[in-house]
């Protein structure tokens, strides 16, 4: 799931067992096992990050902690977007879509969401 969400989404929900049956079906079917056994996944948070961090490796993804340069280059993104647009609304669409063409994973929407006030009122 994690391998097909990331780069369609740019994060990974938490709630992988929320997914749609016909998605989970899918997947199952390419993992050669029943779409039943899927239903436990991610309970273990440990194991949903571990698989985070090697699919994000593997596709060539970086995280954005608080304080990264990830985030330093998205508030500067952001900062100049805000010069032009005055909507959160579409400068946190317009962060969405940056951080997916740089391949870094978006961080929880209220940090996002943060980021965007920063930028807006500065």
């Amino acid at each position: 799931m994690t391998v097909s969400t990331l780069p369609w989404l740019g994060f990974v929900p938490d709630e992988v067992s929320a997914a749609p049956p016909v998605a989970v079906a899918r997947l199952a079917k390419g993992l050669g096992m029943a779409p039943g056994a899927l239903r436990v996944y991610g309970r273990r948070a440990q194991t949903r990050a571990d698989h985070l961090g090697q699919v994000a490796n593997y596709l060539g993804w970086k995280q954005a902690a608080a304080g990264s340069q990830e985030m330093k280059e998205l508030e500067q993104f952001l900062t100049d977007r805000a010069m032009e647009h005055d909507s959160p609304t579409l400068l946190f669409n317009l962060a969405r879509e940056y951080l997916m063409s740089v391949k870094v994973i978006r961080p929880g929407a209220s940090a996002l969401a943060n980021a965007v006030n920063r930028c807006s009122s500065a």
